[in-house]
């Protein structure tokens, strides 16, 4: 009957102990990734960012800090995973530069269309920004949708390539 006591409290003080020990781990871990990405130390970013989610799969910031570290570290499939799970909850309300980098990784995994789509909804709501950097953002989405127009040109009439040696005085000591 003690033996049972015991059990029980030992039960109740684990369950509300678990809470405080996650907070206090996840508070350290998003310590740890943000001096990660300001030493640009995008692969632990994004290692650390990945436990961060795990501990709490349902805050924004956190999957964006995990796609973002994750693009800067060129985990391209990761990074454009999580940039549209933002993207389809939070429409670039809070996270503005979304679709642009949902475009720049779409456009680098020659998904021309898919790629304009993006970059043009982000250039058409941040063309007359009060804010400089989403404003310049605008100006670069505008020229990228103009690339992939242009290379969905190019991918229907593709040129032939002739790759010629050069002479052995090129590169030489």
């Amino acid at each position: 009957m003690l033996r049972d006591r015991i059990k029980g409290i030992t039960v109740l003080l684990a369950l509300l102990c678990t809470p405080f020990l996650y907070s206090q781990n996840l508070k350290k871990l998003l310590k740890q990734g943000d001096e990660a990405m300001a030493d640009k130390n995008y692969f632990s970013a994004a290692q650390i960012y990945s436990r961060v989610i795990l501990i709490d799969s349902t805050n924004l910031q956190y999957l964006y800090n995990y796609a973002s570290a994750s693009r800067l570290n060129f985990d391209k499939d990761i990074a454009l995973h999580f940039y549209e799970k933002v993207y389809k909850v939070d429409n670039a309300k809070n996270f503005p530069e979304t679709p642009f980098w949902i475009g720049e990784l779409l456009k680098s995994k020659a998904r021309y269309k898919e790629s304009k789509k993006y970059f043009n909804k982000y250039a058409v709501k941040n063309r007359k920004s009060k804010n400089a950097a989403l404003k310049k953002m605008a100006e670069k989405a505008q020229l990228e949708t103009e690339a992939c127009d242009l290379s969905l040109i190019m991918m229907k009439n593709p040129q032939p390539v002739t790759i010629e040696h050069l002479d052995t005085n090129v590169n030489s000591k």
